[in-house]
């Protein structure tokens, strides 16, 4: 263990300026730097028109009657998820800005929980969007039954096992980060 650490982190967490790596070595606590905060700003501009264009689709989707199918459902559903992941740039933002540059693992967790949670679940609801397409295609009186007579239990259940994977990812990476919170 070095002892050699600074308390520069984020909530006080000590970071360890041994890590080696050339990048952090050469951005690490020189204050804002157009080097950093360029590809933040680029980011953080596609990351407001996602989040604006998402948001249009959810309330959309909720404002419109007839866009209240299975499909429809977990796309917005899936816009909701990018809106929550989009977000989470902007913290990169104001980072860069404030040239802070860099944060602890267990403070960019704490900081982005909601944009890892939505990650996950959006690659699980990816999953099950194309599995409710091929279940349309495949089986079509099957599938419109279910949609009819067990709409909100069918979502739901879609719902609930992609929520089950955004947690799971959730836990993953925050374990990783309480273990090393430093890094």
């Amino acid at each position: 263990m070095s002892s050699n650490k600074t308390s520069n982190g984020l909530f006080g967490i000590e970071i360890n300026p041994d890590l080696g790596a050339p990048l952090y070595q050469a951005y690490a606590n020189v204050g804002p730097t157009w080097h950093i905060i360029l590809p933040a700003s680029l980011l953080f501009i596609v990351a407001l028109f996602g989040i604006i264009l998402n948001s249009f689709v959810v309330i959309a989707t909720i404002a419109t009657p007839t866009l209240r199918g299975s499909a429809n459902y977990l796309m917005a559903l899936i816009c909701f998820c990018e809106v929550l992941h989009a977000s989470g740039h902007s913290i990169f933002f104001v980072i860069a800005v404030t040239g802070k540059n860099f944060v602890p693992l267990l403070a960019a967790n704490l900081l982005m929980i909601h944009m890892l949670f939505a990650i996950n679940m959006t690659i699980a609801l990816m999953l099950s969007a194309a599995a409710d397409r091929l279940f349309a295609v495949a089986i079509p009186h099957l599938h419109k039954s279910i949609c009819i007579e067990h709409k909100k239990a069918y979502l739901g259940i879609h719902t609930f096992a992609c929520s089950l994977y955004g947690f799971y990812g959730l836990y993953y990476i925050t374990a990783y980060s309480i273990k090393n919170p430093n890094m």
